[in-house]
């Protein structure tokens, strides 16, 4: 543990990591957390792309093996494969979707599937193959980019038809961003430090009287209207993204910082398997913080490696 870490969680309150948990019933069903989960989010050398892993045993293990190892695959589970990879796009004039909306990221997952089960939905390549049981790695999500006077959206195209397209929206000079997952509004929220650097972003859920950015005009105007009592307001933080606890010596794959999130139940899988959507969806946009963080401090967009990066290669 480095010094910059040390003084960060002394700053910082102990409970830092808090789910907050409840069963109100204004609340939506999918917030009843019963588990939390904890995913670590790494970078493996060679490869300037991210990682996150579906819990701290599975990252464990790949660190273990430091590459995709058949072994993997003989639980069925996947302990010791990434959930998801985001890696950056390099500029092109064909990137761009509609005028001012631009492909900057994308994002792969990784699917396990047995000889009985259906392919994966999207279209994907096997990266591991053994006996009864296959690895693929799947284009997941594409991140496209618009900016406005106003701010900058990211629009997360998932290429899950039931999933859609889910935005995110932060105003210029500001960190937090507010988001709107079946039709209910959350914020990523980020406290202002005077003392040190504070990448603790804290996932909340959004009163029905709270305004979005992502509200129109008509519905401010409506929100500004409704009286909600007290007793049915919440402060509901139900997930965090940090990178305090990073690894502080370097190695050929270190973890750069976690993800910890609420779950509605309690999934026996460590691996890919079974990773509740909503926990998938938060991850996407955790990586997609992660990264803007990142390339906020380096001042560029980040060149990835090729498609194929040395811990896939066997």
């Amino acid at each position: 543990m480095g010094l910059v870490t040390k003084l960060k969680k002394t700053v910082l309150k102990d409970d830092r990591l808090r789910i907050e948990k409840t069963t109100a019933k204004n609340i939506p069903d999918f917030l009843h957390f019963s588990s939390e989960r904890h995913l670590p989010i790494a970078q493996i050398s060679g490869d300037t792309s991210r990682v996150i892993f579906p819990s701290v045993q599975s990252y464990d293990v790949f660190k273990t093996f430091k590459k995709l190892d058949p072994s993997f695959l003989k639980d069925n589970n996947g302990v010791g494969i990434p959930l998801f990879r985001i890696r950056s796009v390099e500029w092109n004039q064909r990137n761009f979707k509609e005028m001012n909306k631009e492909l900057v990221y994308q994002i792969f997952s990784y699917e396990l599937r047995s000889v009985d089960e259906v392919p994966p939905y999207m279209d994907g390549e096997v990266v591991l193959n053994v006996k009864d049981v296959k690895l693929y790695k799947c284009l997941y999500c594409d991140v496209y980019k618009a900016n406005s006077s106003g701010g900058t959206t990211y629009f997360l195209e998932f290429k899950d038809d039931s999933l859609g397209e889910i935005p995110m929206i932060h105003r210029f000079q500001y960190r937090d961003m507010d988001t709107n997952l079946y039709n209910w509004n959350f914020r990523w929220h980020v406290k202002f430090s005077p003392i040190i650097e504070n990448d603790h972003y804290k996932l909340g859920y959004l009163n029905p009287d709270t305004v979005s950015l992502l509200d129109t005009k008509e519905i401010v105007k409506d929100k500004k209207l409704l009286k909600i009592p007290k007793t049915e307001r919440f402060k509901l933080i139900f997930g965090h993204y940090t990178s305090e606890d990073s690894d502080f010596f370097p190695s050929s794959i270190i973890k750069v910082a976690d993800f910890t999130i609420g779950e509605k139940e309690v999934v026996p899988s460590l691996g890919v398997r079974d990773v509740p959507v909503v926990t998938k969806i938060f991850a996407c946009q955790c990586l997609l913080i992660h990264i803007i963080e990142l390339e906020k401090r380096s001042g560029e967009r980040a060149i990835n490696a090729p498609y194929n990066t040395p811990f896939i290669m066997m």
